[in-house]
């Protein structure tokens, strides 16, 4: 494979830099390297796949393999960049086609042949987004910002002519705002079924260690999967609504609460119900349906694992 891709220095300023999970930048900066530059169709196992302009057609065992990755751990890695909005993926029976999401916005370049100025030939240039002719005289070169992402902002760079300063009184424009904290659809169902707590319960620092346990390969099976124990675990024990319910961000914390089985105890059930032997939970005395039915459900599942 030959050629080059454009790589903008604001990379630094994102969070796939980050030199404590260097492979992770490694691993983005191969999948831009490995997306097509052009639209391609190739058979695989007899299956024709097509592959347009930013998209690559590997499946997670074959990045696993290449990165030399868990297949966890390349998942988690999909899943986090699928969730900030950065590829986009759809499978068919042979493999997984995987689209970087604005990859023409900033790898289209245009050569140009030589300036205005008659320097040498074959600088490249990146070609001007708007319409703009440069009057007769002195030329400067000037750069301008593209903010139309503010991850990754894309150089700008033309000849104009050197331009009169800005009316007296013309006011500056206004920055614009940054966007409110986007959570994840994956995100919001398991903090919505997160059983509620007496007292605070930042959802913006739960998200925060949610995006950082899947940046360290845990996948979204594996958190809602434990958000589902840990209700039917609080439930049990009464402490819906209490101090005692852990907050979210702890529970994705470091210590990964998700990851515990969160059994219930059969001698707390004594005297509403018992085990019999088939390992089905039987309810007597004055006991709430709804409670014994989830208890039910909860044993079902640690029979079940």
């Amino acid at each position: 494979m030959s050629g080059w891709i454009c790589l903008h220095r604001d990379i630094q300023n994102h969070w796939i830099w980050d030199f404590k999970h260097a492979d992770k930048t490694m691993a983005w900066i191969d999948m831009l390297m490995l997306a097509n530059h052009e639209k391609k169709k190739f058979l695989l196992n007899g299956v024709l796949v097509e592959c347009d302009r930013g998209e690559l057609a590997y499946s997670q065992l074959t990045l696993a393999e290449r990165w030399h990755w868990s297949r966890n751990k390349v998942r988690g890695f999909m899943e986090l960049l699928k969730s900030d909005g950065m590829i986009v993926q759809r499978s068919n029976t042979v493999t997984t086609v995987i689209t970087i999401c604005n990859y023409s916005q900033y790898q289209d370049l245009q050569t140009m042949q030589g300036t205005a100025d008659g320097t040498t030939e074959g600088t490249t240039k990146v070609q001007p987004r708007y319409n703009a002719r440069p009057a007769q005289g002195t030329q400067t070169t000037i750069k301008q910002l593209n903010n139309e992402n503010n991850e990754n902002k894309k150089e700008v760079i033309t000849l104009v002519a050197d331009a009169p300063p800005a009316p007296a009184g013309e006011k500056k424009p206004e920055p614009k705002k940054a966007k409110k904290n986007e959570y994840s659809e994956d995100f919001e169902k398991a903090f919505t079924a997160y059983p509620k707590r007496q007292g605070d319960n930042p959802k913006e620092k739960a998200f925060s260690a949610w995006k950082a346990r899947l940046r360290d390969g845990f996948t979204v099976e594996e958190m809602t999967s434990g958000v589902e124990r840990y209700l039917v675990f609080c439930q049990h024990e009464a402490s819906i609504g209490t101090q005692y319910v852990k907050q979210a961000a702890t529970f994705f914390g470091p210590d990964k609460a998700f990851l515990e089985i969160w059994a219930i105890k059969q001698k707390n059930l004594s005297t509403t119900g018992q085990v019999n032997n088939s390992g089905s939970f039987q309810q007597h005395g004055n006991f709430n349906p709804k409670t014994a039915k989830t208890i039910a459900a909860g044993l079902e599942w640690l029979n079940e694992g």
